[in-house]
């Protein structure tokens, strides 16, 4: 029996260079297509590594219960400050805030203050961390579109605990702290949003394992600071619909060696 030696060299050659799998229904559509091979298998390339996430499917993720870990291991007392930069964060339980979360010096900073945890108080702040950027201006001078906090929250489902996720502009802050946290007994982290570097939010998300570190970024379509669309439409990258954005390809390698360090 002959081997062609041909053959296997150059779909081996293919896959390697298009990390995709020759299988007769591509060979297919290579025939079928005017173009000639390279240019078919650039196609497919660019649709598998540009639409389809290589993580777990969000239900998936949900199923791990991740807000539950996070929450657990933020509310842990530490004997010293962690060494991480993180925007302002409050944990919720039992109807009311029970730790507030800030950097100081590139440190996490731990709070059970109770004057600090006031609605009032929490409302203030949240909204004085805002303006930072913006010298210190009142609360006032705060566009009533602009998105200033965002709550995650355990919710139960048919299929057990999920997280969702809120985006709040000032009102809706102000009326979630003195209307709705006394009445909702549910865990939920709060905490400042951090607008942009350009116009569209956008979320890399890591799936990391001792062995393995994958990344993906998702851009919402929707400008964040659009005053005619609801936050959580202009907002929502991975916890929102999926035609509300879209998944961009991510920075050079460098960025990837700075979180795989970040990681370990």
């Amino acid at each position: 029996m002959q081997v062609d030696t041909e053959r296997i060299s150059e779909d081996e050659f293919l896959r390697v260079r298009y990390k995709i799998k020759l299988t007769d229904r591509v060979r297919e559509l290579i025939m079928k297509s005017s173009d000639d091979a390279n240019m078919v298998l650039n196609h497919l390339y660019n649709r598998k590594n540009t639409k389809k996430s290589m993580l777990p499917a969000e239900n998936e993720l949900n199923r791990c219960n991740w807000l539950h870990v996070m929450f657990l291991y933020l509310s842990v007392p530490t004997q010293e400050p962690m060494d991480l930069v993180a925007p302002d964060t409050i944990l919720i339980t039992q109807r009311r805030a029970s730790l507030w979360i800030s950097s100081y010096a590139g440190r996490l900073q731990r709070s059970t203050d109770a004057s600090e945890l006031r609605p009032t108080a929490i409302y203030e702040s949240l909204c004085a961390s805002y303006l930072k950027v913006h010298h210190n201006r009142p609360i006032e001078d705060i566009p009533p579109t602009s998105v200033v906090a965002y709550l995650v929250s355990m919710v139960p489902s048919d299929n057990g605990w999920v997280s969702t996720i809120e985006y709040f502009t000032k009102s809706g802050l102000h009326a979630y702290l003195h209307e709705r946290l006394r009445v909702e007994d549910r865990k939920s982290i709060l905490q400042l949003f951090v607008p942009p570097a350009g116009d569209y939010n956008t979320i890399i998300r890591a799936w990391w394992t001792p062995h393995s570190l994958k990344l993906e970024q998702r851009v919402n379509i929707s400008h964040y600071d659009n005053p005619h669309l609801p936050p959580q439409r202009r907002c929502a990258t991975f916890d929102g619909p999926e035609r509300w954005s879209e998944l961009k390809p991510l920075p050079n390698q460098d960025f990837r060696d700075r979180v795989a360090r970040l990681a370990h």
